[in-house]
């Protein structure tokens, strides 16, 4: 590129940046909001069963607990189902000590914690920001998880409330605004099933770019405040 054409490349930037700009518009609530898929009745039971649905239609995996006792039996018996020695690291917090304490293989970990800890995990454990129904979609962000746990592990174990089922997209999004009004987390994700690709000869392979396994344990709403 002569110098010439870089400068004008540079000056169209500089006129552009010099002009007043609107502001985003993720920024704002949509104009016309509204789910793509709408439930008839977005009660959290038939988000529950819509959320279940898309999930497992994705190849995930959901289990739903009606105690804590049950779904500490639940992971209990998920523990033991992995090779001998394997360490289940969680980035839950103090808010999972009721679900995790005593059991074993199971080590609780700062969500900030290395990408070595992670790499060598045969699964992670993370909460949350909202379970949304009409796609089965998990939205996690790393106020809540750090960034690693849900992309590292070849299992990913997503803890969440019944409370925490949203009908839909923007539902998820409000809530996230209103968590975090002065600042959004560093890092925000939604995840739709395991990590899959069919980009070789269309086969679909799972764990192509993060876990293979993606499991919701669905706990009653406030087990966990």
């Amino acid at each position: 590129m002569s110098d010439a054409s870089r400068e004008a490349i540079l000056n169209c930037v500089r006129r552009a940046l010099s002009a007043p700009s609107e502001k985003p518009a993720w920024l704002g609530h949509p104009e016309t909001p509204g789910p793509f898929f709408s439930l008839p009745e977005p009660t959290i039971s038939a988000c529950r069963d819509r959320f279940r649905e898309e999930l497992t239609s994705l190849f995930g995996e959901f289990h739903e607990a009606k105690s804590m006792a049950d779904a500490r039996t639940w992971l209990a018996t998920f523990s033991q189902s992995l090779p001998p020695s394997s360490k289940i690291l969680s980035a839950g917090g103090a808010s999972l000590d009721p679900l995790l304490t005593g059991l074993e293989n199971i080590v609780p970990i700062n969500p900030a914690g290395s990408s070595v800890d992670w790499a060598k995990a045969a699964a992670g454990i993370t909460l949350c920001e909202s379970l949304v129904a009409e796609s089965g979609t998990i939205a996690v962000s790393a106020a809540q998880t750090g960034r690693a746990g849900s992309i590292l592990p070849p299992i990913h174990l997503v803890v969440a409330t019944a409370d925490q089922l949203v009908p839909d997209l923007d539902t998820s999004l409000a809530r996230l605004r209103e968590r975090y009004p002065d600042a959004l987390p560093s890092t925000m994700s939604w995840i739709t099933g395991p990590s899959r690709t069919g980009d070789i000869e269309k086969i679909l392979v799972l764990g192509a770019h993060g876990p293979k396994r993606l499991l919701v344990l669905l706990l009653p709403a406030g087990s966990l405040d």
